[in-house]
């Protein structure tokens, strides 16, 4: 039978949370790196992705 130590199983969840969050930025990341290249605003990139222009910023330059 499976047991579960009650008292990991938050931390375990925030860990996990943190990685989903992980995930999705660089996700974004990406996804801003690509609109980047066709040409986008970076006002519309900012709305599609949820980046911030300072984030932006730091990607064109790169």
């Amino acid at each position: 039978m499976l047991q579960i130590e009650i008292e990991k199983l938050p931390s375990f969840m925030m860990g996990q949370e943190k990685g989903i969050v992980a995930g999705e930025r660089k996700k974004a990341l990406m996804i801003a790196r690509q609109l980047l290249k066709k040409n986008f605003s970076m006002q519309d990139i900012a709305q599609m992705t949820g980046l911030d222009i300072t984030e932006l910023d730091s990607l064109d330059q790169h």
